[in-house]
């Protein structure tokens, strides 16, 4: 079977009990009586992305304000990174000209929480049925969580699956039959990666999501649970990832870039992108990626994640934010209501090719059937997974704690010592 175009899914550790998708398929419960048109201006600040910002203009502002009239939705767009929305939502929020409501990335949403910037939403969600926490995902619903308060509503949810290039795979005998063999654990894949490898092609066996800032910080983390381990503390008052789980977990990944050359470095360079790499994480679906639009002549395969002492992973998203000083708070919470109606984050979701929040929603397609998919709902019913820590600091404490662990992955410091350092510098950013 050729494998173009498409992922052809493998089963790693299926039959792992799940706590996260235990309602998919449920009814959705009813919704309240339409609430009251709203008037005024809404000004609806959002990230530099183009299919998002079509989506925006095509479906959810026009029929926004189909129900509401008297209501405009004016998009204020800010191009550059992700920290330069987070930056512009500081910057606007200390003039006294901050928007009505602003998307944000999970990762700093502990920060905006901190800084007094978002309003808690508890009051808003008394007394009405249209959102709840029952119709989320719980470890999705707990990246909108500040101390025990909702400050906001989850847009979309993904998770990182393992890929697979099937000709690397197909190069070095790791096939059965016309199909990857299955990295089941950490040896698997360490072993895998290691058959894999051709310094002289310039072929690395795997490599990390990322290493640098938050992504790469996030990246390590999903190793430190898988052994065993945990980032912060659930008072969010204290790091733990200085832990004999955090260095077995560096030290592996360590090995695997110094010592057996297998896993690309962070300062190996791949011109060929995936083309040379055998396995790798990336977010959600190959359509996401755009694996089957770029290269439609690649084959690629995923599974859930290898086991250590478990599969987990953090389960990430961004949310829906309304601002604590906006003008027109009413408008903005009748615009976030609108946005998380089952059928309207359905839509959202589909546009940004990433995995939906409601659980009634992964009932829905292309979840219920298309294989790529499965493989991501999979990986959401591992009990061990995690949601996003949210908490103040965790922006900056993280880029710090990237740092360090690059060290390590260079050889410039002992995993044991880039943890200590790591610790110690991120948690004078922490702020209680």
């Amino acid at each position: 079977m050729k494998l173009t175009r498409r992922g052809v899914v493998l089963t790693a550790g299926a039959g792992l009990g799940g706590v996260l998708l235990g309602a998919c398929g449920g009814a959705s419960p009813a919704p309240a009586t339409k609430a009251a048109a709203v008037s005024g201006q809404i000004d609806l600040m959002w990230s530099n992305e183009q299919t998002t910002l079509d989506f925006l203009n095509a479906d959810w502002i026009p029929n926004f304000k189909k129900e509401n009239p008297q209501a405009d939705v004016t998009l204020t767009v800010v191009p550059g990174s992700w920290d330069d929305l987070f930056q512009k939502i500081q910057v606007t929020n200390a003039a006294g000209t901050p928007p009505s409501l602003t998307r944000g990335k999970d990762y700093f949403t502990g920060d905006m929480a901190a800084m007094g910037l978002t309003e808690p939403l508890d009051t808003w969600l008394k007394g009405q049925k249209e959102v709840s926490p029952e119709q989320y995902l719980p470890a999705i619903w707990g990246n909108v969580i500040y101390k025990g308060g909702v400050i906001g509503l989850p847009l979309y949810s993904f998770v990182r699956p393992l890929y697979y290039n099937v000709a690397l795979f197909r190069e070095a005998g790791l096939m059965q039959g016309n199909r990857p063999l299955v990295a089941d654990t950490w040896q698997d894949w360490a072993r895998m990666s290691r058959q894999l490898t051709q310094p002289s092609k310039g072929i690395f066996g795997t490599q990390l999501y990322n290493y640098a800032g938050e992504d790469g910080t996030t990246a390590w983390v999903n190793y430190l649970i898988q052994a065993g381990g945990q980032l912060i503390n659930a008072e969010r008052t204290k790091y733990t990832f200085n832990s004999p789980a955090g260095i077995e977990a560096l030290q592996f990944l360590v090995d695997l870039i110094i010592k057996d050359r297998a896993c690309r470095g962070p300062k190996d360079e791949v011109p060929d992108g995936v083309r040379k790499i055998g396995m790798w994480n990336a977010v959600g679906n190959g359509a996401y990626n755009n694996y089957p639009k770029n290269m439609p002549d690649f084959e690629y395969a995923l599974t859930m994640v290898p086991a250590h002492k478990n599969r987990g992973v953090i389960a990430r998203g961004q949310g829906l934010y309304i601002m604590k000083a906006a003008k027109n708070k009413e408008g903005a919470w009748a615009f976030m209501r609108f946005a998380s109606r089952d059928e309207n984050s359905h839509n959202f979701t589909q546009a940004i090719r990433l995995g939906p929040v409601k659980t009634v929603n992964f009932s829905k397609e292309p979840y219920v059937s298309d294989p790529e998919w499965k493989v991501n709902l999979d990986q959401y019913r591992v009990k061990e997974n995690v949601y996003q820590p949210i908490y103040g600091g965790y922006t900056d404490g993280a880029k710090a704690i990237a740092e360090e662990l690059q060290a390590a992955y260079t050889g410039q410091k002992t995993a044991k010592d880039a943890l200590a350092d790591a610790e110690r510098r991120a948690t004078q950013l922490l702020k209680a």
